[in-house]
């Protein structure tokens, strides 16, 4: 009889057929066989009382050459045999069964007998080797621990007294829900980094193809292009799902089961075991989210459910706990659904019936944060013209226009639209290389040969790119000719570099600047200005929150400080003023569930908390667009009033920022319900510990930019401007009081003073 070769793992296993392959396999190799009598009619039949066995599927060879030599791993447990059987077995056990016993395939031991005279034995175990120092010192170099302290703990694990140190547990609300974070102290996470180096690899070659997470070399554009390749090879339909509380519900004795048919190395068994405990959230079930070999395990856990899986002749595309079937036809969508959730229940998983849904290839579907649709791919004709073809296409999530961001209304705003077909083009990390033809921004990513259009560059009015790509001349070239910004910042939205090609400096305004610096009572009389706005602005705002129990108290507290900045006289007690009423501001938000988040007061420096972090990066973008137009109109923005100066820092765009800077305030507060804990990075090394993700970043930054763009009625004018050219005519109106100290500087008010003349001093247009 045929066997076929998914005949033995922890659910399949004939016994019948087993011992049926154990005389076979004596003949062939021509042992005389030991006969015993004949069994007697009332003899027990063989019997499986327990099926511990893992079923592995090992590649090798590479590409077009690649095969498989499928197996099981594991131990089981029969009864009933009689004495030619356990005859047939002891011999067997010698000479192996099944296919491919020249690669060693077929080998089995019975336990009663003890270990095998003949075997060959490890010289080293799998521990030692994966605690080599070709695999500690890099991970002490990585988490910077004294190698020292490296070389003290591999001695206490081969003394048999090392213990896991318990895990700092970490809370994270997501969505509706909270979730503990496990993180492994440092020393723990070098361990786990030396034995992941040495394990990833070898492992990696039993894992199936379509698990894409937490492998070397395959990554999300992976499972982007194999759904693009499915749905041309006529893949029509998919089912889309995840996980229920996935690393929070692994099985632990599911998981030694597989690591001992893995390893075979009870010594490195026993210390990963021992780390899964240490951080688990349960005493028998969860990985702890924070460990080091915490994904490479859930590959290992998660490979039975993708051999079963794909062995139904659906496409299957796993990233972590999420993963899409492809099919052929609507009507395998119940059993693929079916199998799936036995496959999960097989190693007590349950699927997420919220998010599981049928897709059609043909409709507009998210995964992986890629949009996929059927019209979103390109083509230029010979005439450069770019168009649509109708294809199923691919793209990121983080490259499609933002939702819109509800903003509250502040004093003074009206409901002008700006009109303009130009705005700002936000450029994701995933760029490699930018240029610009036939008047079109396009854009390579790492791995393409075919660059992508992206827009008509008449289209942008400033150039904003996250990450470090590649400009081509042909670009820098458009951009220095047409006078557009470039704006450049790394993934962290917060080391920023403006480049502008007006940066040219008029000497009568850099004269007028540094006259002023050297005159206190100009200085203070500029600052007090500048301070004063900002106060009344931050109070305007308070006023108009919802985030503030009682916003109108706290707006009269605060603005009572505008009195005080108007009457200082230095600017020493001037910032204290500032300070006093920011404090205010803050205090009063202090402790707020501000959408999923509570503030914890303002952190500028390091900040840890994402809403600082929002406010750390607006405040940048604030501090550039000052900047940018102090350059276009002739300032040396270095020459501040207020700030001092330090080398590399536009100190003046300190100072002219600070009455615009509640704009910022009133963005992060509007923005906080549409973002998650998801949307940021934790614990990250670097001089920033919390950062954010592109697609949060780049909502932010256009909630931002609407802002800008909002129409107000400023002080001293009838016509409602944006507040971006408000900024630029606060720059205006303070070049022309320092070349005539008689014209008056005005700094933005979100509401005009008494005084105020709105029909004087119209002509600002720059």
């Amino acid at each position: 009889k045929k066997l076929k070769p998914e005949f033995m793992d922890r659910r399949r296993f004939d016994v019948n057929v087993f011992l049926g392959r154990l005389p076979i396999r004596i003949t062939r190799t021509g042992v005389p066989e030991l006969t015993f009598p004949a069994t007697t009619p009332d003899s027990s039949a063989p019997a499986l009382i327990e099926n511990h066995l893992v079923w592995l599927d090992v590649r090798y060879g590479a590409h077009e050459r690649e095969k498989h030599l499928p197996g099981a791993m594991g131990d089981v447990v029969l009864t009933g045999l009689n004495p030619q059987q356990m005859a047939q077995l002891v011999l067997t056990q010698y000479l192996h069964i099944g296919e491919n016993t020249r690669f060693g395939h077929g080998r089995f031991r019975i336990a009663q007998l003890g270990a095998d005279p003949f075997g060959w034995k490890r010289s080293v175990s799998l521990r030692e080797l994966a605690l080599d120092p070709r695999h500690v010192d890099p991970a002490v170099a990585q988490f910077e621990l004294d190698a020292g302290t490296a070389s003290q703990l591999v001695q206490a694990i081969r003394m048999g007294s090392y213990q896991p140190q318990p895990c700092t547990r970490i809370s994270v609300t997501t969505g509706d829900r909270d979730r503990t974070l496990a993180i492994p102290c440092r020393e723990d996470r070098v361990l786990q980094r030396a034995v992941h180096t040495f394990l990833a690899p070898v492992l990696d070659r039993v894992l199936e193809a379509g698990s894409l997470a937490y492998r070397r070399g395959k990554h999300r554009e992976h499972a982007a292009r194999q759904i693009q390749r499915a749905a041309s090879d006529g893949f029509a339909w998919g089912l889309k799902t995840d996980f229920a509380d996935f690393f929070d519900s692994v099985d632990h004795e599911q998981l030694k089961r597989r690591l001992r048919a893995y390893l075979a190395d009870p010594a490195l068994e026993g210390l990963i075991m021992g780390w899964v405990r240490s951080g688990s959230p349960e005493p028998h079930r969860g990985l702890p989210t924070g460990a080091v070999v915490s994904p490479l395990l859930a590959n290992l856990f998660l490979d039975e459910f993708d051999e079963t899986v794909a062995a139904s002749g659906a496409r299957l595309l796993r990233y972590a706990d999420d993963f899409i079937l492809l099919f052929r036809d609507r009507s395998q969508a119940d059993a693929m659904l079916t199998i799936a959730r036995e496959a999960a229940a097989q190693l007590k998983l349950k699927l997420n019936a919220e998010k599981t849904r049928v897709l059609d290839l043909t409709e507009p579907f998210q995964f992986l944060g890629y949009q996929f649709t059927c019209d979103e791919s390109w083509s230029e004709s010979p005439t450069g013209e770019v168009r649509p073809i109708h294809e199923i296409g691919w793209c990121n999530v983080a490259d499609l226009p933002p939702g819109p961001v509800g903003l509250t209304r502040l004093p003074g705003e009206t409901d002008e639209i700006n009109t303009s077909q130009r705005s700002l083009a936000l450029i994701g990390p995933d760029g490699d290389w930018l240029d610009v033809r036939n008047g079109v921004l396009r854009r390579k990513k790492r791995g393409d040969t075919e660059s992508q259009p992206l827009v008509p560059v008449e289209r942008i009015d400033h150039l904003f790119v996250v990450g470090f790509p590649s400009l081509n001349r042909h670009l820098l070239r458009h951009l220095a000719q047409t006078d557009t910004p470039l704006l450049l910042a790394s993934d962290n939205g917060l080391d920023e570099v403006w480049v502008t090609s007006r940066a040219i400096e008029d000497a009568r305004v850099v004269r007028a600047q540094f006259s002023c610096f050297e005159n206190n009572a100009w200085r203070l009389e500029i600052a007090r200005a500048l301070i004063a706005a900002k106060i009344d602005n931050y109070a305007s705002l308070a006023a108009a929150t919802s985030f503030i129990t009682d916003g109108q108290l706290v707006s009269e507290q605060i603005r009572a400080y505008c009195e005080s900045a108007s009457q200082a006289d230095r600017i020493e007690q001037l910032t204290g003023y500032e300070g006093q009423a920011a404090n205010l501001w803050y205090s009063a938000l202090a402790g707020t569930r501000i959408g999923r988040f509570e503030f914890p007061g303002r952190r500028a420096p390091r900040a840890h908390d994402p809403l600082n972090i929002l406010l750390n990066i607006g405040f940048t973008a604030l501090h550039n667009w000052t900047a940018h137009f102090l350059r276009v109109h002739g300032f040396a923005p270095a020459a501040g009033i207020m700030h001092e100066h330090r080398s590399g820092h536009a100190a003046l765009a300190s100072d002219l920022m600070e009455p615009l800077r509640h704009l910022v305030d009133a963005v992060v507060l509007d923005c906080s319900d549409d973002l998650s804990t998801k949307d940021f990075q934790y614990d990250q090394d670097g001089p920033f510990p919390t950062t954010i993700r592109f697609p949060a970043l780049k909502r932010f930054r256009a909630a931002l930019w609407t802002r800008l763009l909002t129409f107000h009625h400023p002080p001293r004018r009838t016509a409602a401007i944006p507040y971006l050219k408000s900024l630029e005519r606060q720059v205006i109106t303070l070049r022309r009081h320092l070349l005539d100290r008689n014209a008056p500087f005005v700094p933005f008010r979100q509401l005009p003073e008494a005084d105020d003349d709105p029909d004087g001093d119209e002509e600002v247009a720059t």
